[in-house]
């Protein structure tokens, strides 16, 4: 069977964790907000709270996931934004070139239904500024960063 990578391209909020949830739950998932909030419930604190002092350890854990599945030669999911072409160019230099790499691109919902995905993190509040700038930075993302496959998903 050929390893597989799938990077998931898209916003805070429009369903990539559910979708992950949904189609394939068998597949380990390399998300620096999964430390971030695991950290968060050791302490009994919010997201927001230990988030800029988790931020740089769980960039250096998700690299660390990523060697660690290749060097396994297990298939895995990269869930964060990777709204811009460097850092999925960054996550595929990991990749053996005998893997198969899907970019999974998600469609931006409806206003309404994206603020009330957002409100519905409790203690995990993303900044407007922040949001902003992640749609103005977003490059979509092109076979020639070294995506065999690119999908486009709705979940709403």
């Amino acid at each position: 069977m050929l390893n597989t990578v799938y990077v998931l391209v898209g916003m805070p909020g429009v369903g990539k964790s559910t979708w992950i949830n949904k189609n394939y739950p068998h597949l380990p998932v390399v998300s620096s907000d999964n430390f971030i909030d695991l950290m968060a419930r050791r302490q009994g604190k919010t997201y927001n709270e230990v988030f800029q002092q988790y931020i740089k350890s769980a960039l250096a854990l998700v690299w660390h996931d990523i060697d660690r599945y290749v060097t396994d030669g297990t298939s895995f999911i990269v869930d964060q934004t990777n709204m811009r072409t460097g850092k999925r160019r960054e996550i595929l230099s990991k990749i053996p070139a005998d893997w198969s790499c899907v970019a999974v691109v998600f469609e931006q919902p409806p206003e309404n239904i994206h603020t009330e995905r957002l409100a519905s993190h409790p203690g995990k509040v993303i900044p407007a500024h922040v949001l902003t700038s992640m749609t103005n930075g977003y490059e979509r993302p092109e076979f020639t960063e070294g995506f065999n496959e690119i999908r486009y998903v709705r979940t709403w």
